[in-house]
């Protein structure tokens, strides 16, 4: 689903990061309109992942 490993590696590391976080969210009774902003804001920070294109030659 990642073009490469690097992008694959940096999903892994959001999906865990944000999984801890909505888990603390979630026992501490957090908004959770809040707890989701939040972490969309998160994943638009990521770098954008580069598709690589089909060599035409």
């Amino acid at each position: 689903l990642s073009p490469d490993d690097r992008a694959a590696r940096i999903w892994a590391e959001a999906q865990a990061r944000l999984s801890a976080r909505a888990r603390a969210g979630r026992a501490v009774n957090l908004d959770p309109a809040a707890l989701v902003m939040d972490m969309v804001l998160d994943l638009a920070q990521l770098p954008p992942a580069q598709a690589a294109l089909p060599h035409k030659g």
